[in-house]
């Protein structure tokens, strides 16, 4: 109602105006009227029988009337085919009427019916013929669609197809001047206005028509009549010269170097050529398969592929065309055979990353392909859509000091995902306050900051056993609760057993669960087990869920460990939930099929807080010892890249970690049997072993935690991996120990990665089962079908030789680092406090290429105490993980 005052508002004020003397305005005529004015033009002219000018503009009224009582998402498509048939009114002749009133119904009938489908979808009617919806202008008469299908129903030999849709084809060929026909697309498009050709639609034409001549016998001289007007329309029209040679013009009013468009036109014109014996065409098609040989390196970056030139990479379905037609040509044109094999690799390739200095707060790489990059720092996650190439992402630093890993995550097109670990941002404290107060206030500070970074503990076999560990300053002691199958309230004894632990102990509990639930009902159990043991045992600080996960078992565990996450979180939100992995169960293929069974179930959240890693005893084929801690790191980063579940930054336990001692003659009467003196290692050798494990892990700034497999022996052989004999006696391997857990709750970590101490191997005894646990079973894991080879081994470039710390240090010096890459490099060195790891003092840069310099650092003031030097090096072409290398303990003032 408001609409129709407004217009008689307006009326007034014309009429006024036009009786004061003034010009009225004349309306422009409607869509509607251009249309049935246009028939009305060409049927008087003779261009247009009776018949076929009543039913045109039956149709064109139709398309009014419904676009006049629809709503408006199927209205609006109806208004632009009127609109688009008005536009080539003044042109109509016989055949673009067919096209566009062909077009018109097709619309009117779809839209009467259905709102607007998804863009591409294809509709045909009576005769075959294909129209393409385009959004915002509705289903459109599609050339190259046209001639593809009827290529397919002849390559069917379906000949009552073929035939209908050929002749209804060959009715809507507009004669081209200078000779042939052509096929017009009629809807405006970038930047050409109808109606316009596509020399590649012409192509397809040329060869579908031939074909079609082939299989509808009884109209070959008509169709092969066609073939040769349409390929007639091409030469000097349709086609244009460039550097490489003669190419195809996928539109005519655009001079587009397009990939797809060369390669099919080759080919299409080359079966038309031997189906007609059209000696020209086949001079063509030759010279444009030519072109297209000359011009494949243009087209591709070496990790993905161009649309157009010079830079429009290829959408993933185009490529996937291109790599068909590269296969198809190279069956009989060797010069395509390596671009068919490149081409194919590009979608199956993970993207690749160089990464540059990009200075603080900042992040500079590069990345091989089209991607969906993730870029994780700081507590958030930055997401960029970007073509390859360099990008530099930037934060504001936060206002705590501290070091923040940073992690890019990129998915290419075709799915394929990588991830790889930049330097570090970091944030350093402020200079020390001058004045006294202040001083003292930040060695308070520092104090409350008491937690070492790195967990020392071990199995025990009794909660009573927990007063030895905490003697020997171990920090944590480890447990085991089996779960009794389909349970969901633990046994009151064995709680109150676990709460006479002594407070701080800081307890490891290992719930076993064999089987593990395979049904809802088993997982809901076993949760709420979990969680009333978390509510109930003040010093739990981990719950392991147990036993470590196969191949086979990695999808049941997924669900096992996800339940009881989600329950424990809720019952008792400081608890830690990890996972379990054995380096002796086929780790890196469990694993990954634990990543992947998380994916597959879709879950949006994290797994698990931590990973108790459980090395193999030695290195092996599908083993992972103490020393393939990077390979799992690796794994983890690319197992769980781009999902909630942090990957190569969770926090790993390194579990159960065992050198069995003989025993001496004088102890024997402790075990059960004497053949416990006669394996094992000498004490000394126990104690060098387990020293060196943790000076192992203490340069893993992802490790938290160590974990013996016992303290105390057991009698039956095989549980001789302990410090004390089995009646509480301290083995002369304790002192040794007790000395190396000291310095490492001293000093921070105590790691000192330049000259690692040897791991002696321990005599081979029977694996010990410290804890009242069944051992877990394990189900062989299927043969891994081969690969090709995706991405290189990742760069590892600190060269240790070159490493050199300060052995000193000043409060007001300026301390440098000598360090050397074995290749390009970036680089962050800190200083920073050892008791809590927070950062004084940064700097950070890059070796171009191999060699070596020494990196100085901000000349400030530091507080008197103890700190130590990192260097945090990555590879800066083909990065693998940040490697980060320490000092020893150094002291200021």
């Amino acid at each position: 109602m408001a609409l129709r005052q407004l217009l008689g508002v307006c009326a007034i004020v014309v009429t006024t105006a036009a009786g004061a003397g003034a010009v009225p305005a004349r309306r422009p005529p409607t869509p509607l009227k251009l249309v049935l004015a246009a028939v009305d033009r060409q049927a008087e002219r003779g261009h247009l029988n009776p018949a076929d000018a009543t039913r045109y503009r039956a149709v064109a009224r139709r398309t009014a009337r419904l676009a006049s009582l629809l709503p408006e998402s199927r209205a609006a498509p109806l208004h632009s085919q009127l609109a688009q048939a008005a536009a080539v009114a003044s042109k109509l002749t016989a055949p673009r009427a067919l096209a566009v009133f062909g077009q018109l119904a097709a619309n009117d009938d779809w839209f009467a019916r259905h709102g607007p489908p998804a863009a591409q979808t294809d509709i045909t009617d009576a005769d075959g013929v294909l129209y393409r919806y385009f959004p915002g202008l509705g289903f459109e008469f599609h050339p190259l669609g046209d001639f593809g299908a009827l290529n397919n129903v002849a390559a069917g030999k379906d000949i009552a197809a073929t035939a209908r849709l050929a002749r209804a084809l060959a009715a809507r060929g507009v004669p081209e001047p200078g000779g042939g026909e052509g096929w017009e697309y009629y809807f405006d498009y970038s930047g050409g206005g109808a109606p316009w050709l596509s020399g590649f639609a012409q192509a397809v034409a040329a060869q579908a028509f031939a074909r079609a001549a082939t299989v509808d016998t009884a109209d070959a001289p008509a169709l092969d009549a066609a073939a040769r007007a349409a390929y007639r329309a091409i030469p000097g029209r349709l086609d244009r010269q460039t550097s490489f040679g003669p190419w195809i013009k996928l539109y005519s009013f655009d001079r587009a170097v397009v990939l797809n468009a060369q390669l099919q036109s080759a080919i299409s014109l080359a079966y038309y050529a031997e189906a007609t014996s059209d000696g020209s065409a086949g001079t063509l098609a030759a010279r444009l398969t030519t072109a297209a040989a000359r011009a494949l390196p243009a087209f591709t970056t070496g990790f993905w592929s161009y649309y157009q030139l010079p830079s429009d990479p290829s959408p993933v379905h185009y490529q996937d065309y291109v790599v068909q037609l590269l296969q198809a040509l190279a069956k009989r044109d060797d010069r395509f055979a390596s671009a068919a094999e490149q081409f194919a690799g590009f979608s199956t390739v993970p993207p690749r990353f160089k990464l540059a200095d990009a200075g603080v707060g900042a992040v500079t790489f590069w990345v091989s392909k089209p991607s969906t990059v993730r870029i994780a720092a700081l507590g958030g996650v930055r997401g960029l859509s970007v073509a390859g190439g360099w990008h530099t992402v930037t934060w504001a630093l936060p206002r705590r000091a501290g070091i923040f890993p940073v992690t890019i995550h990129a998915t290419d097109w075709a799915g394929n995902s990588a991830s790889v670990d930049a330097l570090p941002i970091v944030h350093v404290a402020a200079p020390p306050a001058p004045h006294r107060k202040a001083r003292r206030k930040l060695m308070l500070s520092a104090a409350a900051q008491s937690e070492p970074p790195l967990l020392v503990g071990a199995g025990l076999d009794q909660p009573e056993q927990a007063s030895l560990a905490t003697a020997q300053g171990l920090q944590a002691v480890r447990m085991t609760l089996v779960w009794p199958a389909g349970a969901s309230d633990p046994d009151p004894g064995a709680v109150t057993a676990l709460g006479r632990l002594p407070s701080g102990a800081n307890l490891v509990l290992e719930l076993f669960a064999s089987p593990l639930p395979s049904d809802d009902a088993g997982r809901s159990a076993l949760a709420a087990y979990a969680a009333s043991v978390a509510s109930q045992v003040p010093t739990l600080r981990d719950l392991i869920v147990g036993p470590a996960p196969s191949v086979s078992t990695a999808p049941a565990y997924e669900a096992a460990l996800g339940a009881v996450y989600d329950a424990v979180k809720a019952a008792a939100p400081g608890v830690r939930v990890d996972g379990a992995l054995d380096g002796s169960v086929t780790p890196k293929a469990s694993l990954t099929a634990l990543a992947a069974a998380y994916r597959t179930a879709g879950r949006p959240a994290p797994l698990m807080d931590e990973l108790a890693f459980t090395p193999a005893p030695g290195a092996g084929k599908n083993l992972w010892p103490l020393s393939s801690l990077p390979t799992l790191i690796s794994t983890l980063g690319s197992g769980f890249a781009g999902t909630d579940q942090p990957g190569a930054s969770l926090a790993l336990i390194v579990d159960d970690v065992s050198a069995p001692s003989a025993i001496p003659t004088a102890e024997l009467p402790l075990y059960s049997s004497p053949t416990v003196g006669t394996t094992g290692l000498e004490e000394t050798a126990q104690a060098a072993y387990y020293a060196s494990s943790l000076q192992a892990v203490a340069c893993r700034p992802t490790v938290v935690a160590l974990l013996l497999t016992r303290l105390v022996d057991g009698r039956d052989p095989g549980a001789q991996s302990g410090l004390f004999y089995p009646d509480g006696t301290p083995k002369t391997s304790l002192a040794a120990f007790a000395q190396a857990i000291s310095t490492a709750q001293s000093t921070g970590r105590g790691c000192t990665p330049a000259s690692p101490t040897p791991i002696p191997t321990p005599t081979p005894m029977p694996t010990p089962t410290p804890n009242p646990a069944p051992p877990p079973t394990t189900t062989p894991s299927p043969p891994v079908k081969p690969q090709p080879p995706t991405t290189p081994a990742p760069a590892v470039v600190l060269d240790t030789g070159q490493l050199a710390f300060p052995a000193h240090l000043s409060t007001s010096s300026t301390p440098s680092v000598h360090l050397g890459c074995s290749a390009a490099c970036l680089y962050l060195v800190t200083l920073q406090r050892a008791n809590d790891g927070t950062p004084v003092l940064a700097a950070r840069g890059s070796i171009p290429k191999a060699g070596a310099r020494t990196v100085k650092l901000p000349k400030r003031t530091i507080a008197s105490g103890r700190y130590r030097f990192s260097v945090w090096t990555v590879a800066a072409a083909n990065p693998g993980p940040v490697s980060v290398d320490r000092s020893p303990v150094v002291s200021a003032g």
